[in-house]
């Protein structure tokens, strides 16, 4: 009776210890990541520039536009510098000219509400809402690019306006609306000055001299 009982025991403990060891919690099991506030601490933080999104809207106050056009950049530069010059492409200045790099720099003053609430945006401060735009002035580059069969054009333009209601105005500094570059790139694009005479002058000096080179008389006997 006793071995009997014994074995009965034995039966007893090796059934129930699979089911006992199953019902022990895993102590070394990992926690999850959002549980966790050590993984929380470790999420990647947003930059000032994207919490402040008035610092994107912040555009840049020059912005360069590019065209093209068929006539080569040399006779192109010396059109565009005659015509500014003139008068005949608005009432600008010429301020600097370089014939190395074809490029002008032209300025316009005295532009009027209409052209300039077109070209032109100034971002005034609360104090300054009450004065009024007395004069407004572009500062524009114009840059040419010779390439095989076409002259790459760009333009940038900066804008002032001066706002007072006196005599001692207040010069703020403004955006461009892309409006003025573009139009000056189209004025440009539909150039189409007359070809320049070729110089042949050297040439046409020797040939005189060719041709009236003087020969001696023979003497009449």
């Amino acid at each position: 009776m006793k071995q009997i009982s014994l074995v009965a025991a034995l039966l007893t403990l090796v059934l129930c210890y699979p089911v006992a060891a199953a019902e022990q919690p895993t102590v070394n099991a990992p926690r999850s990541a959002a549980a966790s506030p050590i993984a929380a601490s470790q999420a990647p933080v947003q930059t000032a520039a994207i919490e402040n999104p008035a610092m994107l809207a912040q555009p840049p106050q020059q912005i360069t536009h590019h065209g093209t056009s068929p006539i080569p950049a040399g006779r192109l530069y010396r059109a565009l510098k005659t015509q500014f010059a003139g008068g005949w492409l608005g009432p600008y200045q010429v301020i600097t000219s370089d014939p190395k790099t074809r490029t002008l720099v032209v300025r316009r003053n005295y532009i009027d509400l209409d052209n300039w609430s077109k070209w032109a945006y100034c971002q005034v401060g609360p104090l300054d809402m009450l004065d009024s735009l007395r004069d407004g002035y572009v500062t524009m580059a114009i840059k040419l690019e010779p390439a095989r069969g076409v002259t790459y054009t760009s333009t940038t333009a900066d804008f002032e306006g001066i706002y007072g209601l006196t005599s001692t105005g207040k010069v703020v500094p403004c955006l461009s609306r892309g409006v003025l570059e573009d139009e000056v790139l189209a004025t440009i694009a539909a150039e189409n000055p007359p070809p320049e005479p070729r110089r042949l002058a050297k040439h046409v000096t020797i040939r005189s001299r060719r041709h009236h080179h003087h020969r001696p008389t023979r003497a009449v006997g």
